[in-house]
């Protein structure tokens, strides 16, 4: 509560991670670009950008897309194309705003595998929201919301 703007700024690009539901990426860029974007916004590297994304690609098992243009994608791959950028620059805390609506049963299973694999690799907290109940199967903690109240539910 006491950074400034400046100092608000960097904090969210060095530290969060962030899917949308509906992926905002930029459609003049191909996946792999997307994916570097974190990395351009903190100056890293040409080399490490490369490295980095190599990496989260190859985790993800998204190389057949990664680099096709958004609109040549489907709404699958796009999500995920979304959720390597969220993580390529390894944040403290990841965001994900219904991140496997558009995934069949097996790949949403590898994606909550993924990010709680990074929870514990890489103290990563993740905070979801989501209707998919196969998301229980991967957390530790889950808060529905009824009748405008936030209640905690047993795991």
């Amino acid at each position: 509560s006491q950074l400034s703007d400046v100092q608000m700024t960097f904090h969210r690009k060095k530290n969060l991670g962030i899917v949308f539901q509906h992926f905002e990426l930029l459609s003049a860029l191909k996946g792999n670009e997307n994916i570097s974007y974190p990395l351009i916004l903190n100056k890293e590297k040409k080399q490490s950008q490369r490295k980095k994304v190599k990496a989260i690609v190859d985790e993800l098992k998204i190389a057949d897309f990664a680099n096709k243009y958004p609109k040549h994608m489907s709404g699958g791959q796009r999500q995920r194309i979304a959720i390597a950028r969220a993580l390529v620059h390894s944040p403290k805390l990841f965001i994900g705003d219904e991140i496997t609506s558009n995934l069949d049963t097996e790949k949403s299973g590898e994606m909550y595998q993924t990010l709680l694999d990074k929870t514990k690799k890489e103290k990563l907290t993740c905070l979801c929201v989501s209707h998919d109940p196969l998301i229980e199967n991967y957390v530790t903690r889950i808060f529905e919301m009824s009748d405008g109240e936030l209640k905690e539910k047993n795991v």
